[in-house]
């Protein structure tokens, strides 16, 4: 993921795939790096069928 991202982009950008359950975008806690974003998120969708699309 794009350092630049931002969690609602990133939202909306999954929402086409179903309706998001739970998103975690992950963050430096330490480091020279802190509070930049990780490059990953986790995601979780209500159905199981559309959770395995993913965006191309």
């Amino acid at each position: 993921i794009n350092p630049c991202s931002c969690r609602y982009h990133l939202v909306k950008l999954l929402e086409k795939f179903g309706k998001v359950k739970q998103f975690d975008f992950l963050f430096h806690k330490s480091g020279p790096l802190e509070g930049q974003p990780r490059g990953y998120c986790f995601v979780n969708f209500h159905t199981k069928e559309r959770s395995h699309s993913r965006p191309s």
